[in-house]
């Protein structure tokens, strides 16, 4: 887009120009003023970029199955940078629900200046304790589960009567199929 102003104000003075856009939902701008250049009739004339970046905001969902925990604490990365930290407690209890708590990260952009999509992700870098079985579920549209399941331990003893048997096979069955 082009546009012919005037160069000088009523004084004769040289007016400076500038540009600017009205905030995009999901995007962040970014203007850039590279320089003068030539117009179509050999004046000099200044140019500006803007650019806009798409954003996301990554929603964490941490789902309990059994006894739930006091709290967590999740990091969004990218690669190994650690983009934010959130610590995940009941009080982030997502409503309608009594075991699913729910954090959402600030925006994040989804790609560099040059369109390469950035690699987020989301880990949870301390847990309940032990006993659980942890789980992460990146659904690849900003939104994120973590399931933490609490284990139970199976214990079999198994004894001979009289005489002691070569080889047993032992079959852990969860109601439905062999585990």
């Amino acid at each position: 887009m082009s546009v012919d102003l005037d160069k000088y104000g009523v004084n004769g003075d040289s007016i400076s120009y500038t540009v600017d856009e009205d905030p995009i939902p999901g995007y962040n701008t970014y203007i850039y003023k590279p320089g003068v250049e030539t117009d179509k009739y050999g004046y000099i004339c200044d140019r500006f970029i803007i650019e806009n970046r798409e954003t996301v905001a990554y929603k964490v969902t941490k789902k309990w199955f059994g006894k739930i925990g006091n709290d967590i604490t999740v990091v969004l990365k990218n690669g190994e940078q650690v983009i934010e930290t959130k610590t995940m407690s009941k009080a982030d209890l997502k409503a309608g629900t009594n075991n699913e708590w729910e954090v959402t990260f600030a925006p994040v952009e989804k790609y560099d200046r040059w369109g390469n999509a950035f690699r987020y992700s989301v880990e949870e870098i301390t847990s309940p304790g032990s006993g659980y079985t942890n789980k992460v579920i990146d659904h690849k549209d900003g939104n994120i589960t973590i399931i933490n399941t609490e284990n139970t331990e199976i214990i079999v003893n198994k004894r001979w009567i009289r005489k002691v048997g070569h080889e047993v096979k032992l079959k852990l069955m969860n109601g439905e199929r062999g585990c």
